[in-house]
């Protein structure tokens, strides 16, 4: 029988290991049933496997790799542990503390112990134990190689069950630990307890405008097509981000207003306007004939100061 890893990934929290026992308690992930053989172990045995066995169902009670770690560290509900060959902590670790070069293989287990028949596959109220086992390096899960299942798509609809939840609890490790918490730690070469400076974070998906829309600022037309406009072939890459369709191409309307048909005179007498050649505009003299052009200047006290007038 060939070892098939449960899940490819990062178990960085107790609710990325609660996700995963969920689908395998409810067969949607599969759950392991031996050992990986000496000649399975360098393909299996690397980052982003998860494992998870029933030990009453499997028959595994010690899970064997072929591996030689460091001794176990308590992470809140799990037992971690690091790879021995690297008990030698190098140069760039220790000043810097890049861990985005530390390619060590990291080791990082749980174990849920069940007393209740939905958590049980014989479907009987009696105690077993459900373990997981996944690995991982820093490199691969802060520069965004690993998605934690929290993450994941497949799991977005998943319910965890009560009695999960409560054997969680009931664990002899993390009792007051929250399920999100400790999620991107590690053992470094000190094998001290680490957290993991992440500079590229799990992406989040926000609404925002759609790139195109700042890639034309200035230009009055945007390209055909526009994306998210209706009708548009690019709309799906966006319906994730835009919770309205985005507006067509806009418009813009650059006729003039109209000429006034009436004007008010310095008399203050109505008047029909008559002259519609603007080509020739009356001398600057002719103050009443000027305000027939641009009645609107007539309401401002610095008219006649501007064209020299007394009043």
């Amino acid at each position: 029988m060939t070892v098939i890893p449960t899940y490819h990934g990062y178990i960085g929290s107790t609710a990325d290991a609660m996700l995963v026992v969920q689908q395998v308690l409810a067969r949607k992930l599969p759950a392991v049933y031996q050992r990986p053989s000496p000649t399975e172990r360098s393909q299996l045995i690397c980052s982003g496997n998860v494992f998870v066995f029933v030990e009453r169902h499997s028959g595994i009670r010690r899970w064997t790799d072929g591996v030689s770690w460091s001794s176990s560290r308590i992470v809140g509900r799990f037992l971690v542990y690091r790879t021995k060959h690297d008990d030698s902590p190098s140069p760039l670790a220790t000043v810097t503390e890049d861990v985005s070069n530390d390619h060590s293989l990291i080791k990082k287990s749980l174990s849920i112990t069940t007393t209740t028949a939905d958590l049980n596959f014989s479907g009987e109220a009696k105690r077993d134990t459900i373990h997981l086992v996944s690995y991982y390096t820093p490199h691969d899960v802060v520069t965004g190689k690993l998605s934690r299942p929290v993450e994941d798509a497949q799991f977005s609809d998943v319910v965890i069950r009560d009695s999960l939840r409560q054997a969680l609890r009931d664990s002899k490790f993390g009792k007051r630990v929250a399920d999100n918490q400790g999620a991107y730690t590690y053992v470094d070469a000190n094998h001290d307890v680490k957290e993991m400076v992440m500079p590229y974070p799990p992406l989040k998906r926000h609404k925002s405008a759609p790139p195109s829309s700042f890639t034309n600022v200035g230009n009055l037309t945007p390209p055909t097509p526009y994306p998210s406009a209706p009708g548009s072939d690019d709309i799906t890459a966006f319906a994730d981000i835009a919770e309205e369709p985005w507006p067509l191409a806009p418009t813009f309307d650059f006729t003039f207003p109209a000429t006034p048909a009436t004007t008010v005179a310095p008399d203050n007498a109505i008047a029909t306007v008559t002259d519609t050649t603007w080509s020739q505009l009356p001398p600057l003299t002719a103050a009443p004939v000027l305000l027939k052009h641009a009645p609107q200047l007539a309401d401002f006290g610095f008219l006649d100061e501007v064209l020299g007038h007394d009043g």
